[in-house]
C-alpha cells in the first residue's frame, strides 16, 4: 500500500522513500521474513516512482531496472515474476531516460518470456538481460 502511494505521489522525496521501503522489505526477507520479499506489484510501483521522477533530480539507472528484471525473471515464484505491466513500465522508463540500448534489452527479455526470440543471461553488460540474436540471413537471396 505504501509503495503504491509513493508511486502516485509527486513529492520530491517519494523516490527516496520508495527505494528505502524496497530495501527494508528485501532485507527483512533476507533475514528470514519470507513474506516480506518484494513482489511484482512492489517492483511495478517502484518503477512508477522512477518514471514520475524523470523530470526531477533523481537519475534513472538502467542497470538497476535491468537488475530488478533479471532477478524477477530468475524467480520461480509466480508473485515475483514480471508481468506485462512490469515490462511496459520498464520500457517507458528507459526510453524516457534516453537509454535505447537498455530498452532493447528489456524488449528482448519480454519477447523471450512470451515465447519469441531473445535471451536472458547472467553474463550480459547489465548483469541480467542480453539482447536478441540477429535474424539469420536468407541464403537464397
Amino acid at each position: 500500500m505504501a509503495m503504491k502511494a509513493y508511486s502516485e505521489c509527486k513529492d520530491e522525496n517519494a523516490v527516496a522513500r520508495a527505494e528505502e521501503l524496497f530495501r527494508r522489505m528485501d532485507n527483512l526477507h533476507r533475514d528470514g521474513r519470507y513474506s516480506m520479499k518484494p513482489d511484482v506489484l512492489t517492483v511495478n510501483a517502484l518503477i512508477k516512482c522512477w518514471i514520475n521522477s524523470i523530470d526531477g533530480d533523481v537519475p534513472v539507472q538502467p542497470e538497476r531496472v535491468l537488475g530488478l528484471l533479471g532477478n524477477m525473471l530468475s524467480s520461480e515464484e509466480t508473485r515475483q515474476r514480471p508481468n506485462d505491466e512490469t515490462f511496459d513500465l520498464a520500457l517507458r522508463l528507459l526510453l524516457q531516460s534516453g537509454d535505447a540500448e537498455a530498452a532493447r534489452r528489456v524488449e528482448a527479455a519480454w519477447t523471450k518470456l512470451k515465447g519469441g526470440r531473445g535471451s536472458i543471461s547472467s553474463s550480459s553488460k547489465y548483469g541480467a538481460i542480453s539482447p536478441p540474436r540477429p535474424p539469420r540471413k536468407d541464403k537464397n537471396k
